[in-house]
């Protein structure tokens, strides 16, 4: 299988969620987790191509579609976008897993096995959902992994860490779950 790994945001031109208390940037927890997954999907076999592994300037021009287009023209069998949460409400915690509107079936399936990985980890299940997202220009199942909320600094009840120290203290863990529901999901998909 031929996956495109997309680590969402670009760095210092666009960071995503920033937690300053960790003096941590969505844009690199996003690389961090991406460059754990990369080497695991490769001992599964699968070729990866990833659509940054630093800081890129994607601040001219349409900021997401030549994600889509790379992962289109390598022709890619599935496209994964590695993101965090953040909100004001810094309670707010857990995992979720994003498909486009009108998304395939395959994309509800990916995502339903990915976001199951993570709540195995321990992460709250806030669900599968869908949005009005740039990943619905892609010509395979694609989807939007939100690890968990940069923003939440308290543990949910029952947890050691919040998510914020999660995504920075667990990113190989994320990455191996991500990879088991990429697995399971393709073990049943091809079954």
């Amino acid at each position: 299988m031929k996956i495109f790994i997309d680590p969402g945001h670009s760095g210092p031109v666009e960071p995503g969620a920033v937690n300053y208390q960790l003096e941590l940037t969505e844009a690199d927890i996003n690389v961090g987790i991406g460059l754990f997954l990369w080497p695991l999907l490769e001992s599964e076999g699968h070729k990866v191509l990833f659509s940054r592994a630093g800081p890129v300037d994607d601040s001219i021009g349409d900021q997401l579609t030549w994600r889509t287009d790379k992962a289109n023209a390598w022709g890619a069998d599935l496209y994964i976008c590695l993101h965090c949460n953040s909100f004001a409400d810094p309670a707010a915690h857990g995992a979720e897993v994003l498909v486009a509107h009108n998304a395939s079936r395959a994309s509800f399936e990916l995502a339903a096995s990915i976001q199951n990985e993570l709540v195995c980890l321990g992460l709250t299940d806030r669900g599968v959902k869908t949005q009005s997202l740039f990943i619905a220009r892609t010509q395979m199942p694609a989807v939007l992994i939100e690890h968990g909320f940069l923003s939440n600094m308290v543990p949910p009840d029952g947890r050691n860490m919040s998510d914020a120290e999660i995504l920075r203290d667990r990113q190989l863990d994320l990455a191996a779950a991500d990879m088991r529901g990429i697995q399971k999901f393709l073990q049943e998909w091809r079954g």
